[in-house]
């Protein structure tokens, strides 16, 4: 390597080192994200081969990534993470010949960089000089001063928008307006005490309904300017109503400030528009009504129908973008078109899945509406479970005996034997009740083995359970919209966890089934795989882009990851019996997966059997046939 970019490098491990392992930072750090940070600084001085450096270092790595955005009051820590993760990923993650020249080059920086301690002079003995002994002056104590969190005083707090990916929107001072996405609160504060508080931000629109409370550890380190952690959505739909919002700032639980936020109309030159009321209807593919509007719908829907009442003042053709947001988080869009021609209409949207009702799965639907790529309303819909059990039919008995004894015997039969159906029925369906109190909760699965179920909704939280994959888990409460779900499981066990590290009994069933269907040899090198939880993710979302692909069918052929980014890519190539397909995913910094690439193979080559992935890098992906055929993978 360059000895200009190597010394660099150092440069920047030894800043960074520095500055996450001193002992005011330690304190704000989480266990997980502490321990990877100490183990990562020490990984340079050791065997590449013998001691597993890379493997270690791609798990810390993991770990500190998905810690990145837990300290929006100390961006410092992010930065200084973000650049240890870097040089670590280049240096120790590649091969031994760039590590063990890292290593080396640390080596020596370190010793000549090493302070040497100096021999103190001697000290020459002074000459003794008498003098008379004094009455000691007993000086007085000061009184002791107590300075606690009461001390900490908000004298004025202002805001800023940042979109999902914190990039700025609107600045502090700034206006913002309806359609914002997180709103960050900077407090001002004058105060001479130092530790660490929790402030509490409880939000009220402009009607007077709470909207939510959020809650960010801060360490006041003196006077200045603290951060509170963002609150919205990654729609824009939370800060959905114009008018002055009331704040109120809460210290440790103590009421310290209350502030009134003013939130602007969106901007909109083509006319207002308000929705005042939406229902649901189930309908099927050609609009004709199944279950009325406002009835209970079921998981047979076949296409949720919306009837949206509206006032506005827009005339002419106007676009309608319908968002539908299932339990377990995957998304779909939909557009309506319609001829507005009064201020205030209903109208029947078209409707959105699939003639087969297997689309909707049995939970809280959120459904959002959108014009000009403004969020103009948000509600939600309940998705009923529906009972498979049809009680028995007990047939009508026709008389061919005319009316005789034969006939009645005939009757008699039928009757006493529709009677004991009936009980050995609800023999069979009482013991097979859960008892347990659970029968009426959602259920989740932990997507991989030793997911944490936490004690409280967050991170650095007490761990009451580690979670084998597949683990039952019954959901009963959100923490709204924070992602974090309270659950408990078949023993009892109560806590909460991301439901990012959970998938939805539909989901869970799927992703079984594909296992059931594949080759054990290929499942095996899945589950072998690093990661998981992001391996698990992925794979969980082919079925919300490629539901045609993915049948009862479908199996996975081959899996790979990317020879020059063995975390943040993975490859399936998958066939259901009469196509293939191949995929490539990719994670963001949050470690949500993104598709890549995607391509239907067989257009390639009508009729071949795809059985491996040959090539697999950031830059390409090939896959072959078992008579040696070569394709490239189309870019998505």
């Amino acid at each position: 390597m360059n000895p200009i970019l190597l010394k660099q490098r150092i440069s920047k491990w030894i800043e960074a080192c520095q500055f996450l392992k001193s002992a005011e930072i330690k304190e704000q750090l989480d266990t997980d994200e502490w321990t990877a940070i100490e183990e990562l600084s020490n990984l340079w001085n050791k065997n590449f081969t013998a001691n597993g450096v890379k493997e270690d270092a791609l798990a810390h790595i993991e770990t500190l990534k998905r810690c990145e955005d837990m300290h929006p009051n100390n961006l410092k820590i992010k930065e200084m993470s973000k650049a240890l993760t870097g040089v670590a990923r280049e240096m120790m993650t590649k091969d031994e010949a760039t590590y063990n020249e890292f290593k080396e080059a640390l080596k020596k920086e370190i010793k000549e960089n090493r302070p040497v301690p100096k021999t103190p002079p001697v000290p020459k003995t002074p000459p003794k000089v008498s003098v008379p002994p004094k009455t000691p002056v007993i000086p007085k104590t000061p009184p002791r001063t107590t300075v606690s969190d009461r001390d900490i005083k908000i004298t004025s707090v202002d805001y800023k928008n940042s979109d999902p990916n914190n990039k700025l929107i609107n600045d502090y001072g700034s206006q913002i307006r309806v359609g914002a996405y997180y709103i960050y609160s900077r407090l001002h504060i004058t105060t001479a005490f130092k530790g660490k508080v929790t402030v509490e931000v409880q939000f009220t629109d402009p009607e007077g309904k709470d909207r939510g409370t959020t809650r960010t550890e801060i360490y006041i380190d003196g006077s200045g300017n603290y951060v509170a952690l963002g609150y919205g959505n990654d729609e824009g739909g939370y800060w959905n109503k114009s008018g002055y919002w009331t704040l109120k700032y809460s210290i440790n639980g103590r009421l310290a400030f209350t502030n009134r936020l003013y939130i602007a109309a969106a901007e909109n030159k083509k006319g207002s528009m308000t929705i005042e009321k939406v229902i649901f209807a189930n309908s099927d593919e050609s609009g004709n009504i199944l279950a009325d509007y406002g009835s209970t719908l079921y998981t047979d829907t076949q296409y949720l129908k919306p009837k949206v009442t509206f006032r506005t003042s827009r005339r002419g053709d106007t676009t309608f973008i319908v968002k539908l947001t299932s339990p377990r988080g995957e998304t779909s869009t939909y557009d309506t078109s319609i001829n507005i021609k009064s201020e205030s209409e209903t109208w029947n949207f078209s409707g959105y899945g699939n003639s087969n009702g297997t689309f909707f799965t049995a939970g809280q639907w959120k459904v959002q509406f959108y014009v000009d790529n403004q969020i103009i309303y948000t509600t939600s819909v309940t998705i009923n479970s529906r009972s498979t059990y049809r009680p028995p039919v007990i047939p009508k008995t026709t008389n061919t005996g005319g009316g005789g004894k034969g006939g009645k015997t005939l009757k008699k039969i039928l009757k006493w034997a529709a009677i004991i159906g009936v009980i050995l029925w609800g023999l069979n369906f009482v013991s097979n009740m859960d008892c347990s109190g659970h029968s009426d909760l959602p259920v989740e699965y932990a997507i991989a083995d030793g997911v944490k179920l936490y004690q409280q909704p967050k991170l650095n939280s007490v761990v009451n359970l580690k979670l084998d994959r597949g683990t039952k888990l019954y959901l009963v409460e959100r923490e709204g919209d924070t992602g974090w779900i309270k659950v408990e499981t078949d023993d009892g066990t109560k806590g909460y966890i991301h439901e990012s590290y959970t998938l939805s009994e539909e989901m869970h069933s799927n992703i079984s089934q594909l296992f059931a269907n594949s080759d054990p040899a290929v499942v095996e090198k899945f589950q072998a795989m690093k990661y998981q939880v992001m391996k698990n993710q992925a794979l969980a979302d082919v079925y919300s882009f490629a539901p045609g692909f993915m049948t009862a069918n479908a199996r996975i052929v081959d899996v790979d990851v990317a020879a020059d980014k063995p975390y943040e890519q993975v490859a399936f190539l998958i066939a259901d019996g009469s196509s293939s397909f191949a995929i490539a995913y990719s994670f963001d910094d949050n470690g949500n997966p993104k598709k890549t690439r995607y391509s239907a193979l067989n257009d390639k080559l009508p009729g071949a059997e795809f059985t491996t992935i040959s090539t697999f890098t950031a830059f390409q992906m090939k896959v072959k046939t078992d008579n040696g055929k070569t394709v490239k993978v189309d870019k998505y």
